[in-house]
């Protein structure tokens, strides 16, 4: 009977929060974005993503993003850039349904409109 009484005492429980994902994100409205949030969201972002903001320009493809950044190996972007801006609600994809889709695009969300026009006024 120790055995048991042992065994259940070795028992413990894990918890891990998720972080909100891109489409939470990208619901909020412009007027949840304050000056405050975009200030912390500038400080936050890496400097991998920070190219990936300024180089926007509109709707853009994968392939344009990644030409545009000089960046050969499509795996290295993927996870390097493109992957923590869409999970922090960065950019959003066009066709977010179908993700995979050759027609796919990327564009700013509101929070990456306003963080990259801080970084342009740091220049």
């Amino acid at each position: 009977m120790a055995f048991s009484r042992v065994h259940q005492e070795e028992i413990f429980k894990i918890i891990i929060r998720r972080k909100e994902s891109a489409e939470q994100v990208s619901k909020k409205g412009i007027d949840d974005v304050t000056a405050q949030d975009t200030a912390q969201d500038t400080a936050q972002v890496n400097e991998l993503i920070k190219k990936l903001i300024l180089c926007f320009s509109g709707e853009m493809s994968r392939l344009e993003l990644q030409t545009f950044l000089g960046i050969k190996h499509t795996n290295y972007f993927r996870e390097s850039y493109l992957d923590p801006a869409l999970e922090a609600g960065i950019i959003e994809m066009t066709i977010p349904e179908r993700r995979n889709s050759k027609n796919q695009k990327y564009r700013l969300t509101q929070r990456g409109l306003k963080i990259k026009e801080k970084l342009l006024e740091g220049k």
